[in-house]
């Protein structure tokens, strides 16, 4: 039986995000301030029933929350709608082929209350399909 891929929806996201020119950290949980002061933040919901065909693929529905937090509300509204542009011009898809793109959807980035820490947060969301072979 051959290897299924490893799922890379984190480095083609990643690699969005530095194409549209973010130069901070990208972090996979909620960034300690006082060591990282500006980031961005990949914060996945919880994903609804996947559903398996009879070919074995699977449809995988997911939503993918893209913080921005910065010490300039100007910067944070600007990375946000930077990468949110990069989404909607750019794809998703894998590049090792571990899956495909079926269904996208964002929302616009819009500011978040103040953070505790002082910084700004702008944020959107993507919901996304995607299907991969068993």
């Amino acid at each position: 039986m051959d290897d299924i891929p490893e799922l890379d929806l984190l480095s083609v996201l990643k690699e969005r995000i530095t194409e549209a020119g973010v130069e901070v950290p990208v972090c996979l949980t909620a960034a300690n301030s006082q060591k990282t002061p500006e980031c961005v933040v990949l914060s996945f919901g919880t994903p609804r029933q996947s559903e398996t065909y009879y070919d074995l693929t699977e449809d995988a529905p997911m939503r993918i929350s893209v913080i921005c937090k910065r010490i300039s509300e100007l910067e944070a509204m600007l990375d946000a709608r930077k990468i949110a542009e990069s989404i909607e011009y750019g794809s998703l898809d894998s590049e090792n082929g571990s899956y495909e793109v079926t269904d996208l959807e964002k929302s616009k980035p819009r500011p978040m209350p103040w953070d505790e820490s002082g910084r700004w947060v702008w944020v959107f969301d993507i919901n996304l399909t995607i299907e991969r072979n068993a």
